[in-house]
């Protein structure tokens, strides 16, 4: 199955479903990474991600990169199981990646198996990654401050690529870092820290605008928060240069309660429409169920409040959202905690339609990790 796995025949486990077309100019990105033992070198098998593109209404996918073999290696983590989470972002037709440098030596153990013993980088850069199946790629820029980058986006135009970074070595100086795509230049670098005092971006991308940022702050346990961070907590948005921050007020996402339910982190910003309504993740957790973590999706008007619920058909263990360029669908992935299979979706805002892409054995695939990259155009 792992063979599957590496030539893109895992929808072997896929389900197709017969909908109409709702998904036409847009289709989905995802990556399969597989990690390794802690400490290589892995006999008969290389470390290594490969991207794949989906069509969320004929469910075909076509394999379009792979760094196996490549002088790069694309940075991706465990970050559930079976999942991965890695650092990329798209235009309408183009995708970028972080990676860092990478050579490969061969050997062969006792057995006369090949053994394969990896030299990784330090420095993380930026990188366009062609996706039209020739594995080439171009570098961008290197990655501006002393972590890896952290909630990459890119603006409406496709033309500059932000991140989040440490500017210090004491990691106290979050930052942000704009580049333009085309010859990698630092435009802007603004610090944050004024802003964010202890607090987490949990997500950060452009307005559809292209001159104003989103982004929600979040904060962890009060043994290692202040009082003031916890008073930062909440969704802004932000000119690029780090001027006219505006927190949103609090009361507009204290959404209703339910029944049966409890309160959750803070609310979360995925995104925008055209529209420049913003998409509100509201996060709760059923009571008596220690893993019923539940998700509901809101649309918040930033200039005067008023909110409207998203009908969702499924709502509990669901992660990894990606709002699409037009802001029309959103895909998540869904995780049922006790089933060896995590499913991918796709909701249709403007129909209101949902509807399973593929499926991804997570037990059975020990090793591999899947992570949702976003979404590219026809």
């Amino acid at each position: 199955m792992f063979d599957a796995v590496r030539t893109g025949l895992i929808f072997l486990f896929f389900l197709t479903l017969s909908a109409p077309s709702l998904w036409a100019g847009e289709r989905l990105l995802y990556a399969i990474s597989y990690n390794g033992p802690a400490k290589p070198p892995v006999k008969g098998k290389q470390i290594s991600t490969q991207l794949f593109i989906v069509n969320p209404d004929n469910k075909k996918n076509e394999l379009v990169f792979s760094d196996e073999n490549s002088s790069i290696a694309l940075w991706v983590a465990r970050y559930y199981a079976g999942i991965g989470k890695g650092e990329f972002v798209t235009s309408k037709n183009r995708l970028y990646g972080c990676a860092i440098a990478r050579s490969i030596d061969t050997g062969y153990d006792s057995s006369g198996r090949t053994i394969y013993h990896y030299r990784f980088g330090v420095k993380r850069s930026i990188y366009e990654l062609f996706s039209d199946g020739t594995n080439r790629f171009r570098k961008v820029c290197d990655v501006m401050g002393t972590q890896y980058p952290r909630k990459m986006s890119m603006d409406p135009t496709g033309t500059r690529i932000c991140y989040l970074n440490y500017s210090d070595a004491a990691c106290k100086k979050q930052t942000l870092y704009i580049h333009e795509v085309l010859s990698g230049k630092l435009i802007a670098k603004t610090e944050l820290a004024e802003i964010f005092l202890d607090c987490f971006a949990t997500n950060i991308g452009w307005m559809p605008d292209g001159v104003r940022l989103f982004f929600t702050l979040d904060t962890g346990d009060e043994h290692v928060t202040s009082e003031e961070s916890y008073q930062r907590v909440g969704t802004y948005l932000m000119k690029e240069d780090g001027t006219e921050v505006t927190r949103l007020p609090e009361a507009w996402f204290s959404f209703p309660s339910r029944p049966g339910f409890s309160g959750g982190i803070t609310p979360q910003c995925l995104g925008a429409t055209l529209e420049r309504t913003l998409i509100i993740r509201d996060v709760r957790h059923k009571r008596g169920d220690g893993r019923g973590v539940c998700s509901f999706l809101y649309l918040v008007n930033p200039e005067t409040g008023s909110r409207k619920e998203i009908p969702m058909e499924l709502v509990e263990g669901l992660k990894c959202f990606k709002v699409s360029h037009g802001g029309t669908k959103i895909a998540f992935i869904e995780d049922p905690y006790k089933d060896d299979i995590i499913h991918i979706w796709v909701k249709d805002l403007k129909s209101g339609k949902e509807d399973k892409v593929f499926s991804f054995p997570v037990k059975a695939s020990k090793g591999y990790y899947l992570s949702l990259v976003g979404w590219i155009g026809d």
